[in-house]
């Protein structure tokens, strides 16, 4: 038998994810459902996040500031 493409071993509930990115699950679930949150896959009902796919969608969202480019330019 071959081996699943995905499993659910260490996806993150929809709770967890928010948690992690720092927002309110509600917050999670609004940007899913306008396709603009991190990549997610469903089990039946259930809402699964892969660990990784939260943390590159964070560094995708990042927004520099004029500060922060000055800021990195001194250094």
């Amino acid at each position: 038998m071959k081996e699943p493409i995905l499993t659910l071993e260490g996806t993150l509930s929809s709770k967890q994810a928010a948690a992690l990115v720092g927002v309110p699950p509600r917050t999670l679930w609004r940007l899913r459902d306008s396709g603009r949150g991190p990549a997610y896959f469903r089990s039946g009902r259930t809402v699964h996040y892969r660990r990784e796919d939260l943390l590159a969608w964070l560094r995708t969202a990042r927004r520099e500031t004029a500060d922060s480019i000055t800021l990195e330019a001194a250094l």
